[in-house]
């Protein structure tokens, strides 16, 4: 997760294949663990499926 929020402090968004990308896990990984930094209020996201971006506020 920090990887994740160290990218954000950079860069205005990030989606799963960039997240898992940077983690070096296949994008379904990726995904659940940006959706569960969402659940946790870590991250915000906007769009729908594949057009989903998180970010922070």
């Amino acid at each position: 997760m920090q990887i994740i929020l160290r990218y954000l402090d950079t860069n205005k968004a990030i989606n799963s294949s960039i997240a898992a990308e940077l983690l070096e896990v296949e994008i379904k990984t990726a995904s659940r663990l940006l959706l569960n930094a969402e659940k946790f209020d870590i991250i915000k996201s906007a769009g729908k499926t594949k057009n989903k971006v998180y970010f922070r506020e």
